[in-house]
């Protein structure tokens, strides 16, 4: 039996999680790291920074989700409209290790445990936060996003 290359790039594991501070913008790194003091000061708010840079790879295998004919394709919801090639992801930042300008980040219950439905109230404080220092908020966004935040165009 012949299995096609597109067949083998489906069946491909999922690329890792890129959790390096390092490889973030300096600017969106600090001003994410605003955002996490004041939610813990002002709300009594954990937040776990979950992901941060993507590889070319990583972006492609997300693009893949609920598409068909693309490398990476597979069933599901569709998560991202940005390919990681022609159009990178604010993750990506410029492709290079040192630029992602983009994050999701969980709240965290007080055993240190991510919460993936917390209240609306945990998304709103995060965007009203994220947003009065400058970073870009997907629980604002049409397509809601809420773990997801980004540095505006500087």
């Amino acid at each position: 039996m012949h299995v096609s290359v597109a067949a083998k790039i489906a069946a491909a594991a999922e690329p890792d999680i890129n959790r390096s501070y390092g490889d973030l913008d300096v600017t969106f790194h600090a001003k994410l790291q605003v955002v996490f003091i004041r939610l813990l000061r002002e709300h009594n708010l954990h937040f776990k920074f979950h992901e941060g840079f993507r590889t070319v790879e990583r972006q492609q295998w997300l693009y893949g989700q609920g598409r068909k004919s693309v490398a990476y394709a597979r069933p599901g919801p569709i998560v991202t409209q940005r390919d990681g090639v022609r159009r990178l992801s604010n993750h990506q930042g410029t492709g290079k290790p040192g630029t992602g300008m983009a994050a999701d980040c969980y709240p965290l219950d007080a055993r240190g445990r991510v919460i993936l439905e917390p209240a609306e109230a945990v998304w709103e404080a995060y965007a009203s936060v994220a947003e009065s220092v400058g970073l870009s908020a997907g629980y604002r966004w049409k397509a809601v996003d809420s773990p997801h935040v980004e540095l505006i165009e500087r």
